[in-house]
């Protein structure tokens, strides 16, 4: 397989963007891209930490599920971001559970190549800590949010989060089902469905077969 790929599949990742190119080579040749279908299960809250894993292509979903069975989105991860890192870290199980959204290609990378590449590079331990500060500010503003949002207001906060402008407009791929929105939002199925009518219905969103379309400023209120 081209090294080429697994190069380029490192580039985005904020931890080894500042790498030189030849410490780039030797990660890649130690990386294997891995494809799986929409619904697919990469790894399970519990698992032993074998990998670190590069999304390359499509989203994935990181999910925990509580005593009774229901799930809780806490992240959705694209192109050029990392997961997995925590527990190589402290080598721990995983803390929770990562499903593709959609068909998607990820780069894995094992774990001793891992530890060996911390080992050589400090500054990839430097870009590591600032990434894992970053989703732990994440972490703290979703549970600002369960707590001083309504349920209008998490909806509205998510889709603008997940928003990305295409020729002017502000498109959301509809790879989320209304259950992956009410996991994220901590509510119900049929609330999810009432709020995304409601906000049809004031003109906020359109919905289209293969996307939402944002035609206003969604209202965000504590």
């Amino acid at each position: 397989m081209p090294i080429n790929q697994q190069l380029n599949a490192l580039k985005d990742v904020p931890i080894f963007k500042n790498l030189p190119h030849e410490e780039l080579k030797k990660i890649a040749s130690k990386i294997v891209l891995r494809t799986y279908s929409k619904r697919a299960t990469v790894l399970n809250e519990g698992d032993a930490a074998d990998y670190l894993y590069i999304v390359v292509s499509g989203k994935v979903k990181v999910y925990v599920i509580g005593d009774q069975g229901k799930e809780a989105i806490v992240n959705i991860m694209g192109p050029g971001e990392s997961f997995g890192e925590l527990a190589l870290i402290d080598q721990q199980p995983r803390s929770a559970s990562v499903a593709a959204l959609e068909p998607i290609k990820l780069a894995t990378l094992p774990r001793q190549a891992f530890h060996d590449c911390l080992l050589r590079n400090p500054q990839i331990a430097i870009d590591l800590m600032r990434s894992m500060s970053r989703h732990i500010r994440e972490l703290t503003d979703s549970v600002r949010d369960l707590v001083f949002l309504d349920v209008y207001g998490r909806v509205a906060k998510l889709l603008n989060n997940m928003a990305e402008r295409r020729d002017d407009k502000l498109l959301i791929e509809k790879k989320l089902t209304n259950q992956d929105i009410a996991n994220a939002a901590g509510a119900s199925r049929e609330m999810i469905c009432r709020v995304m009518r409601d906000l049809t219905a004031g003109g906020y969103i359109s919905m289209h077969e293969q996307a939402i379309t944002i035609e206003k400023p969604l209202p965000v209120d504590e």
